[in-house]
């Protein structure tokens, strides 16, 4: 498995799909290589997106993480919401989880 310590050939090509599935937005490309979050890529520079229908409010999403009233506890039980990951321990940035299979070319939801 390629995760955060780096990247297999053709890894993670999916999450790496240009435009984003539903949307005319174009992800930043990520070359195989730089996939792996342990690869420095100080240019990285991933397209901030989030769906309108997530901008909506419905009662599934979580609100955006720059509300005020919002902070999420990522890596343990958040209320009922299960905030742990099937991959491992969330690196968080910028008070984001990071993906731990790597970079896609995209933040947000």
């Amino acid at each position: 498995m390629s995760g955060s310590n780096g990247a297999k050939e053709n890894s993670h090509n999916k999450a790496r799909t240009s435009p984003y599935p539903g949307s005319k937005v174009e992800r930043s490309q990520v070359p195989n290589e730089k996939v792996g979050w342990l690869v420095e890529w100080q240019d990285y520079n991933p397209v901030e997106y989030t769906a309108v229908s997530v901008l909506a409010g419905p009662q599934w999403a979580d609100p955006q993480i720059s509300e005020s009233n919002f902070s999420p506890k990522f890596n343990e039980k958040d209320g009922h919401v299960e905030r742990k990951s099937q991959n491992g321990l969330y690196e968080i940035e910028n008070g984001r989880p990071r993906n731990p299979a790597g970079r896609t070319g995209l933040v947000g939801r």
